[in-house]
């Protein structure tokens, strides 16, 4: 080991150790996605090559510490950007880096994002500290400068030859993009680096000819407006927080998981749809908001409230043409959510500073929250006078004690369970547990206001929450669901029952249209109203797979696709904007 270790000398040895971590960062990527990123030349020239250009300190001036530095900063780098692949399912976009302040608020999820295995990043920079003391001061030479430079020029052909023969950068992102197995080979093949650079250059190339003809193409099929009548003068839309379709009905150790959810699905005007496949992007959240509110899926890459909040976007706010409310416990500058609910037509935020932090929820961290419980109970004090009984209103509510990872209080807790549960499982039942007793008073308050017959009560999970633990505890436990399911619950509806048909979170702006007799708005959104015969009962994720009921022709599965190239297109191209009365 010695001997190897000094002749490939001390800028080799920190050469090695960029490799290394860039390779661990690979392994950790594609063990929870699909190995075939090994396959691609791109992998291979990215994983010698950008060590090589990270590797300039040294062998161009012999730097050692400051290489040493560098390579903390890169580890620390491909960790974040594991870090937020298990919750994301993607690498950290671009804006989001603009946004990094906002961690303080989520110390307990990035905490509760770590594994064993990331541990290896910090042995591989120990190990590469304790080596390098068995070296003197490198001082590169010219004719090691001039291997360097050649070595780092044919790194650099490799990838442009591997590229062009694609089609180009951009071209090459698309087609592996838009295939249904291999889009999540793009970082290993890329590097988080090369994600990066596309968000940026996709952000500012705008969308060309052919991709506009394409849009407008999809949007003649699916956006002729019907005639109708407006059943109701209100909308509330209730997101809760990695609300999923699994715990409702379901009782654990003869405990129901919703009572109240429960309750509400027995009444007859009640519809309910079980099977609503989750289909946000890297923005969670805040890309709940643009499927349900404006009938628009997430950006392929990147964050819509990052870039183009400025856009015309049609919504059920507007739809309603109601004045819009906004009722969170967030901070108005997350995810950029005051510049977005402005953009959809919402007139009022009442935000994090308008409430009394008297009861929290969250990690012991700074992720402390105002628990779902007071929340919901200030809002009903607050709700006569911010929405007077006759006046027309679109209400939105973001409940957030459910944001992983999952902490409630002890004094807070209403369900026990005595059963072996790993800690994730037992504290999301028990979190779903008390967001669902915390609705009661919020629902019980709707409905005794002399308008309720004229309100339309929508509660659905802004997206699934189990994240990357989903796998492993829906192998050992048969009533956790494998597929990215939220449910969606329609109170005060024209017509009840249960609908178990597959759809789309895209599929819900169309469907609460048609509900509320608004279905001859001008944009009705690239999804299908699920009631409809032309629904296909099938919706791609959020990771890119097919869910169905059945058997899906290739015709369908091209319209599925397009929805979310369609969508990309118009976010980018504001396409919106001329369709829009003025």
């Amino acid at each position: 080991m010695k001997s190897f270790l000094k002749k490939i000398g001390s800028a080799g040895l920190l050469y090695c150790a960029f490799v290394l971590s860039l390779l661990w960062f690979d392994i950790e990527w594609c063990a929870a996605a699909r190995f075939s990123a090994f396959g691609t030349a791109e992998l291979w020239i990215s994983l010698f090559g950008l060590p090589l250009l990270l590797c300039a300190p040294v062998y161009l001036a012999g730097a050692r510490k400051i290489q040493l530095t560098i390579l903390a900063l890169f580890e620390i780098w491909l960790l974040c950007n594991i870090m937020y692949s298990r919750t994301y399912f993607a690498a950290i976009p671009a804006g989001s880096y603009l946004l990094a302040a906002n961690l303080s608020d989520f110390t307990g999820s990035v905490t509760d994002s770590l594994r064993v295995a990331d541990l290896m990043y910090v042995l591989i920079f120990a190990g590469t500290g304790i080596a390098l003391r068995a070296y003197n001061k490198y001082i590169p030479s010219r004719s090691s400068r001039r291997r360097y430079l050649i070595a780092l020029a044919i790194a650099v052909a490799g990838m442009t030859v591997a590229t062009l023969v694609r089609g180009g950068f951009a071209t090459a992102w698309a087609k592996v993009e838009d295939h249904p197995t291999h889009h999540a080979n793009l970082v290993p093949m890329y590097t988080p680096l090369g994600s990066i650079i596309h968000d940026i250059t996709a952000t500012r190339a705008g969308i060309s000819d052919a991709e506009r003809t394409q849009a407008e193409d999809f949007l003649n099929k699916i956006n002729a407006p019907a005639t109708a009548v407006p059943r109701y003068d209100n909308i509330v839309l209730i997101l809760c927080e990695s609300l999923e379709s699994w715990p409702i009905g379901l009782k654990i150790e003869g405990k129901e998981i919703t009572p109240v959810l429960n309750s509400l699905l027995a009444d007859s005007s009640t519809l309910y749809f079980p099977n609503i496949i989750t289909q946000v992007g890297a923005g969670r959240s805040i890309d709940a908001q643009l499927l349900i509110n404006a009938g628009l899926m997430p950006l392929k890459t990147g964050v819509y409230s990052t870039h183009y909040t400025d856009n015309t976007f049609g919504t059920l706010t507007k739809a309603l043409g109601a004045p819009g409310l906004l009722l969170t416990v967030d901070k108005p500058v997350m995810w950029n959510q005051g510049a977005v609910a402005r953009a959809f037509g919402i007139d009022r935020i009442i935000s994090r500073e308008d409430w009394s932090m008297d009861e929290t929820t969250g990690d012991s961290g700074a992720r402390i929250s105002l628990s779902d419980g007071s929340f919901l109970r200030q809002a009903v004090g607050r709700l006569p006078e911010l929405w007077p009984a006759g006046e027309p209103r679109f209400v939105q509510v973001v409940t957030h004690s459910g944001h992983a990872p999952f902490v409630i209080p002890d004094e807070l807790k209403l369900l026990h369970l005595s059963g072996d549960y790993p800690t994730i499982l037992r504290d999301y039942i028990v979190t779903a547990n008390y967001t669902d007793a915390s609705l009661k008073p919020f629902i019980d308050y709707l409905r005794a206001r002399p308008d309720f017959e004229r309100t339309l009560v929508v509660i659905t999970g802004d997206h699934e929450g189990l994240a990357a633990y989903r796998d492993d505890l829906a192998a050992r436990y048969d009533f956790v669901s494998p597929d990215l399911k939220t449910p969606l619950i329609v109170l005060n509806a024209p017509q009840g029952g249960s609908v178990d048909k597959t759809a789309g979170q895209a599929d819900i702006y169309p469907t609460l249209l048609k509900l509320a007799g608004l279905d001859a708005y001008w944009w009705q959104g690239v999804g299908c109203d699920i009631l409809s015969d032309s629904h296909p009962g099938a919706a791609i994720d959020m990771r890119g797979r097919l869910m169905s009921d059945s058997t899906v022709p290739e015709t369908t599965i091209k319209y599925l696709t397009d929805q979310k190239k369609t969508s990309d297109i118009i976010l980018r191209g504001d396409l919106l904007n001329k369709n829009a009365p003025k």
